[in-house]
């Protein structure tokens, strides 16, 4: 997956982002296939809120990165 250096940080991340907010309309178990799939394959820079479910999207996340 391509990556760019993400002003003024200097961390490099991927160009694709995964989004949180659709993770809400997913089963626990395909947030954390989609999550999976999309590290696995690169990906870097997943974006969520506190306003997204009241947290589920926080929460889902989480539990999907556990142990990884």
């Amino acid at each position: 997956m391509q990556k760019r250096i993400l002003d003024p940080t200097g961390l490099e991340v991927s160009i694709l982002v995964l989004g949180g907010f659709h993770l809400l309309e997913t089963s626990a178990a395909d947030a954390r296939t989609i999550l999976n799939r999309y590290l696995d394959a690169g990906g870097s820079y997943v974006e969520t809120a506190p306003e997204y479910g009241a947290g589920e999207s926080e929460r889902k996340i989480g539990r999907a990165l556990a142990g990884r």
